[in-house]
């Protein structure tokens, strides 16, 4: 498995601006179980946008409770701001699986995705965000049998997440494999190394000094 800290350095110089950030930080990432799934086409919707150049996921609860936690992911452009889409737009895809779609997601506009990560923060957990540049996220949906990805926390960790390549069929995703060509290490999170604030729907929920 490839170092998280390797893999976002690397990132780090291929994408955003940043600067280091002292953080106080609360409890850990919140997610309804170990993973979220996105499938090939809700990412490839998210990528086929011209300014895009990455995905930024944030731990989310989408109705306030625990029941309602899980990942959501939006492009973000080489400035480090989410391309939210408009006033109208709908961009924030949240994972949030039924029988039989386990890559079901709600689209969210940028306005109930700030909610959705206020809900965290007002939960009494941290609110985070995390990057993968757009040529990781390609390379894995390009993998053979690949019909998109399942976000998991990496092993060892509360805040770290990996990105694995998945086949999804008959309501089941399963894994492709595992190291190698087939997950990325998405970059250390926010806060810890963050952009400008402002490139943030979370940020005033995240305790930085």
């Amino acid at each position: 498995m490839r170092s998280p800290l390797l893999a976002f350095s690397a990132l780090l110089l291929a994408t955003l601006p940043v600067f280091a950030a002292e953080a106080t930080l609360r409890s850990p990432l919140v997610l309804a179980g170990p993973t979220a799934v996105f499938s090939s086409a809700t990412l490839n919707s998210i990528l086929d946008d011209r300014d895009c150049t990455g995905v930024r996921f944030y731990n989310v609860l989408l109705d306030g409770s625990q029941t309602g936690a899980t990942i959501m992911a939006v492009g973000y452009q080489a400035d480090g701001s989410d391309l939210n889409g408009g006033l109208f737009a709908q961009p924030y895809k949240a994972s949030s699986p039924i029988d039989r779609d386990p890559a079901n997601v709600t689209e969210l506009s940028r306005s109930a995705a700030t909610d959705a990560c206020g809900n965290v923060a007002a939960s009494g957990a941290a609110s985070y965000s995390t990057t993968l540049s757009k040529a990781d996220l390609q390379a894995l949906l390009a993998l053979p049998g690949c019909g998109g990805v399942r976000v998991v926390v990496a092993e060892g960790t509360t805040d770290r997440l990996q990105v694995v390549a998945v086949s999804i069929a008959d309501g089941v995703a399963t894994d492709l494999g595992r190291g190698g060509d087939y997950e990325r290490s998405c970059g250390d999170p926010c806060p810890m190394l963050c952009g400008p604030p402002a490139n943030y729907i979370n940020a005033a929920h995240m305790q930085l000094k």
